[in-house]
C-alpha cells in the first residue's frame, strides 16, 4: 500500500506539486495572518516597567507622541529632569523656512502640557539612534547620571535596546526603556494603517541595516 501511494505521488507532475505547495502556504498565511502580523509588531515592542530614574531622555522623531508619554511619566513621578535630543529639522518646517529642530519641538510640546522650563533641557544633536545613544552616554558621564529613562515610540524600543543596552551596562548606567503609543495608528492592528505599515517596515529595514553594517 505504501509503495502504491508513493508511486501515485511520484506520477504527479512537478508543476502540480509546486502549485499545491504554494496554495497550501497561501491558505496558511490567510488563516494565520492576524496573529502573524500582530506578532511582527509585538516583536518590535520592548519595554521595561517604569522605575525612578535621574533623567529622562526623549529621542527625536514623533515629537507629539513621545512628548505626551514623557509628560505622563514625569507627572507620575518617575523622573525629575527631562532632556530632549535630536538635531534634524522636519521637512515640513524646512518648506516653511522655519528652523525648528526635533528636540525643540519636543520641548515646545512638553511646555504646552504644563511641564516647567526649569526641568527641561535640550541637546540639539543626533540624527540617528546610534548618534543619540552616543550623545546620551556623553551627557550621563559628564553629569554623573547613573540611571536614565529612554522614551521613544513603541515600535522603536527593540532597536533602542540593541543599540543602548550593552554600552550603557558597561558604563554602569541603569536604563529604563519606555514606549509612547502612536496617535496615528494602533500598534495592535498596525497593518490596517498606512502609518503603521511604514513604521513596521522602516523598523525591520533599520534593524537589518544595523545588523549588517
Amino acid at each position: 500500500m505504501a509503495n502504491a501511494t508513493g508511486n501515485r505521488w511520484g506520477s504527479i507532475p512537478r508543476w502540480v506539486k509546486w502549485l499545491s505547495a504554494i496554495v497550501l502556504v497561501v491558505v496558511v498565511l490567510v488563516v494565520l495572518r492576524t496573529p502573524t502580523l500582530r506578532g511582527l509588531g509585538n516583536a518590535l515592542d520592548y519595554e521595561n516597567q517604569p522605575v525612578h530614574s535621574e533623567v529622562m531622555f526623549i529621542l527625536s522623531g514623533s515629537p507629539f507622541d513621545r512628548a505626551n508619554e514623557g509628560a505622563k511619566l514625569f507627572r507620575e513621578g518617575w523622573v525629575e529632569k527631562i532632556v530632549c535630543t535630536g538635531e534634524l529639522i522636519p521637512h515640513d518646517f524646512q518648506a516653511l523656512g522655519l528652523e525648528f529642530r526635533e528636540s525643540q519641538l519636543i520641548e515646545f510640546r512638553l511646555h504646552s502640557l504644563g511641564i516647567a522650563d526649569s526641568v527641561v533641557d535640550i541637546v540639539p544633536i543626533g540624527t540617528s539612534t546610534i548618534e543619540e545613544s552616543q550623545v546620551i552616554m556623553s551627557y550621563c558621564i559628564e553629569n554623573n547620571v547613573r540611571s536614565a529613562m529612554i522614551v521613544s515610540s513603541k515600535f522603536h524600543t527593540r532597536r533602542i535596546k540593541k543599540v543602548f543596552r550593552k554600552k550603557f551596562s558597561k558604563a554602569g548606567i541603569d536604563l529604563c526603556i519606555r514606549g509612547a503609543p502612536s496617535s496615528q495608528y494602533q500598534e495592535g492592528i498596525w497593518w490596517k494603517s498606512e502609518y503603521g505599515l511604514l513604521a513596521v517596515n522602516n523598523e525591520y529595514v533599520k534593524m537589518l541595516w544595523y545588523l549588517v553594517k
